[in-house]
């Protein structure tokens, strides 16, 4: 999908998401990998980090903060049928428009 700008405490949730379509097991000590990594990203430099989730399927999310601001633009890679791009779909929408907690 091409990159989407989303509310940065919607990362995380967005990681989980993808997790959960790839059968992909994600737990707070990949969060820290994945959190720990944004610090060096920026949408601005063209400086992305991609973490890749593998179970079932395979998707890999890349990330780039957004200087000043606690959003981060993201773009996802993998193979997903018809059912699942549009259930994907939506759940961008949703974290690009609102704020999950």
């Amino acid at each position: 999908m091409p990159k989407q700008r989303i509310y940065g405490e919607n990362l995380r949730p967005l990681c989980e998401v993808l997790a959960h379509f790839a059968e992909h097991d994600f737990g707070d000590s990949e969060w820290e990998v994945v959190e720990a990594a944004l610090p060096g990203t920026d949408i601005e430099r063209d400086a992305w980090y991609s973490h890749r989730l593998t179970g079932r399927r395979t998707f890999t999310v890349q990330i780039a903060a957004v200087p000043d601001s606690r959003d981060v633009f993201v773009e996802t890679y993998g193979v997903c049928g018809g059912r699942g791009k549009f259930l994907f779909a939506g759940v961008l929408h949703v974290l690009r428009k609102y704020r999950v907690s």
